[in-house]
């Protein structure tokens, strides 16, 4: 995503999904998307939110999201259980909304559409997902924090001559 094998000004639509977390160098990644598209071109992406990776925790008897240090840039470690039990170690690069607004309008964006995802009901759920959720007690705290906070993010942005 950092260095794109197109030719400047080849595209009307640049998009990406649930990826720019795991980008070493968001600015980079923003300013190939900005070289590569058209003048009042869009680039559009979603991206975790920088909330979701708060912890849920009880406060005056209820339920609250305490957030780490939300301006300390870092990179963020976990494992992932596959689903043939295997594990894989993971990475992503936690930002502040600051980070993508502003790589965005040093670019020469324009943030026309800004979303923050709530979380989906469980009867809309996938079945894998459901039985996940059931099982996993991380699964279970995450989708609990997604009712409180918003997990991922989406951009609409223009790219302006």
């Amino acid at each position: 995503m950092e260095k794109l094998p197109f030719k400047d000004e080849s595209f009307g639509i640049v998009t990406t999904a649930i990826s720019l977390h795991y980008a070493p160098n968001l600015t980079a990644v923003v300013t190939e998307a900005s070289r590569v598209l058209v003048n009042n071109g869009y680039f559009t992406f979603s991206t975790a939110h920088p909330f979701c990776e708060g912890k849920l925790v009880k406060y005056r008897g209820k339920s609250a999201v305490a957030l780490r240090n939300y301006f300390k840039r870092r990179i963020v470690r976990w494992v992932d259980k596959l689903p043939d039990g295997s594990k894989v170690k993971m990475h992503s690069y936690y930002r502040t909304l600051q980070d993508y607004f502003d790589a965005l309008t040093e670019n020469g964006f324009i943030v026309e559409r800004y979303v923050e995802l709530e979380r989906l009901d469980e009867n809309m759920l996938r079945p894998l997902d459901k039985d996940k959720i059931g099982k996993e007690r991380e699964a279970k705290q995450r989708y609990k924090i997604m009712g409180e906070v918003p997990y991922w993010i989406i951009f609409k942005a223009c790219k302006k001559p």
